[in-house]
């Protein structure tokens, strides 16, 4: 309470206080002026509970400063009838299969650039990392889905690191990179030749050629998602048509017929049944309509012309369109 409103409450409740100067009471016998100074006299008692009443009636007379209504920061809280909207649930990431449908054009080049997106790189590695703490299947055809999966991703994740070095020419310039850089598949330290030559290879089917795919125009086209073992025959059916039908990779040169050197270097893995040697292999997989089949089945003694590879990189064009 203000001391200065202290006088005028004691007065209202018949108190008399020296201000002073002179001072007028007022008794029975009507008002009467006393020095200032002299001794003050209680007119009429007065209750204690009247004291406090008139200190508590001045007090209500004070200027009362309210607190600042608080500022809003945000929005106001919802209602308690108005549903509230569930946060967004997180997005699950992104699998290998999902990586290659995008990054995989119709014909089977790479879109490197879209690989620089962190969430496919993530992807990218994921999936070498998966390959590389599986554990080895006992059946051959999880085996060779296993590896074949194996063998195309870590080309995949080398080649993206080594296209954006100062200098790159092509996976096959780079040092060591197929017989002395190691990878890891199933627990396994391995090379990337170790891995196709002594693991791979060895399985006897000469279908893998379609799909093992070395980083470079002349290797097959990369399949658009990962190889699993209860469909590997047909996908590995698939890639021989896409990869002996494509006119890149295999055509009639100046009367020839001109073949992937591949089916050179890996001459006996193709001859077993059903094909017999490379010109057969060609046969079993190429359009029947195309002037490669007429020529087979024509000519006495088919000859061979070795198309010379391509080494550079697999990289599509960055306007063309990748994934469905």
């Amino acid at each position: 309470m203000n001391p200065r409103s202290l006088p005028a409450a004691l007065c209202l409740a018949g108190i008399i206080l020296t201000c002073g100067g002179c001072e007028q009471t007022e008794t029975g016998d009507g008002p009467s002026t006393r020095p200032a100074g002299a001794p003050t006299e209680r007119v009429t008692p007065v209750a204690p509970n009247d004291v406090e009443a008139a200190l508590t009636a001045d007090e209500g007379t004070e200027d009362v400063i309210a607190p600042p209504e608080p500022v809003a920061t945000g929005a106001p809280p919802p209602a308690d009838n108005e549903p509230q909207t569930p946060p967004e649930p997180e997005s699950e990431p992104m699998t290998y299969g999902d990586l290659l449908g995008e990054i995989i054009t119709d014909d089977g080049l790479v879109r490197y650039d879209l690989l620089d997106e962190p969430a496919r790189k993530e992807a990218l590695g994921a999936a070498v990392q998966r390959f590389a703490e599986a554990e080895l299947p006992g059946a051959d055809q999880d085996r060779l889905a296993l590896w074949c999966n194996a063998y195309n991703v870590n080309v995949l994740s080398m080649a993206l690191a080594e296209s954006r070095k100062e200098g790159f020419i092509s996976v096959l310039e780079t040092e060591g990179f197929f017989d002395r850089r190691t990878i890891t598949v199933a627990g396994e330290r391995i090379t990337l030749d170790a891995l196709k030559n002594n693991r791979i290879r060895p399985l006897g089917d000469p279908r893998i050629h379609a799909a093992l795919v070395c980083g470079t125009v002349s290797c097959p086209p990369l399949r658009g998602e990962p190889y699993s073992a209860d469909r590997l025959d047909e996908q590995l059916d698939d890639q021989c048509r896409r990869w002996v039908n494509d006119p890149t990779r295999f055509r009639m040169d100046e009367g020839k017929l001109g073949l992937s050197e591949i089916l050179n270097r890996c001459d006996e893995d193709f001859k077993v049944a059903p094909y017999g040697n490379e010109i057969g292999f060609v046969l079993a997989w190429a359009d029947p309509s195309s002037e490669m089949t007429r020529y087979i089945v024509n000519a006495d003694r088919p000859q061979v012309r070795w198309l010379t590879r391509d080494w550079t990189l697999n990289q599509a064009p960055i306007s063309t369109p990748a994934g469905d």
